[in-house]
């Protein structure tokens, strides 16, 4: 017989200091994607070597990390927010950074009212 597994730990994703919330706008090709970031800024984020097997597509709400000091209008994702994040992370301190990126039809989707 085989042996059950036990279950895992619900991990949820945190944000560290200096990481931003994003709205991915478009694929730009290669490892490149354009991203609309909670502080207002459009940024070209790099998806790094290690986040490749990651899927993401127009509208995904994204995770990144501006290359500060180096250029501005550049980022590195860090991870890709599944629904159970947003409405995790839309409990905590982190909650108007999420309300910056989201357009109407995302807010209608996860259920958030102004």
């Amino acid at each position: 017989m085989g042996k059950k597994k036990a279950k895992a730990e619900e991990k949820f994703v945190t944000l560290q200091e200096g990481d931003l919330v994003g709205l991915l706008l478009r694929m730009l090709g290669g490892d490149w994607i354009e991203v609309y970031c909670s502080d207002g800024l459009i940024r070209k984020v790099r998806i790094p070597r290690s986040k490749r097997s990651i899927r993401v597509r127009p509208n995904d709400i994204i995770i990144i990390r501006p290359w500060y000091g180096i250029d501005e209008t550049r980022a590195d994702m860090v991870n890709k927010l599944t629904s159970r994040d947003i409405k995790h992370l839309l409990k905590t301190e982190h909650a108007d950074k999420i309300k910056k990126v989201l357009t109407e039809e995302l807010k209608e989707l996860y259920g958030i009212e102004e």
